[in-house]
């Protein structure tokens, strides 16, 4: 089960990745990859 929920978690978290520089493209590169060193090891383990 954990595995299954950290499946979905990881395509919704690439889903939401795409979608932000979708819409934002290269504004808030720079803040958004902090965020994503803050929030990746979380969305990993």
């Amino acid at each position: 089960m954990a595995l299954r929920i950290i499946g979905v978690t990881r395509v919704r978290y690439m889903l939401h990745v795409r979608e932000f520089f979708r819409h934002r493209e290269a504004r808030g590169v720079v803040s958004f990859s902090r965020t994503t060193r803050l929030f990746l090891p979380f969305v990993i383990d």
